[in-house]
């Protein structure tokens, strides 16, 4: 479960076209969480600021979605979700 108390917004764009939102939002845990269409993607790693989220089903479905972030951009995703 997770509570949905925004914390940032981040912004999809291509070029200069926004094409979506995503919310960082805070688990029950604590921790925060990526919510994007529908699905909640964790914080796997970040380096050189960008940060890379992964599907939070991953372990559990072997779900390979995941999105890129950097400066509160979605700069690569793969949303493709096999749940």
């Amino acid at each position: 479960m997770f509570r949905l108390c925004s914390i940032d917004v981040i912004v999809l764009i291509d070029r200069e076209n926004i094409l979506g939102y995503a919310q960082i939002i805070r688990s029950m845990q604590g921790k925060p969480l990526l919510y994007y269409d529908g699905y909640t993607f964790y914080n796997k790693s970040t380096n050189n600021f960008r940060t890379r989220w992964i599907c939070s089903t991953h372990h559990r479905k072997k779900c390979r979605a995941a999105i890129y972030t950097m400066d509160s951009r979605i700069v690569k995703k793969n949303t493709v979700h096999n749940h």
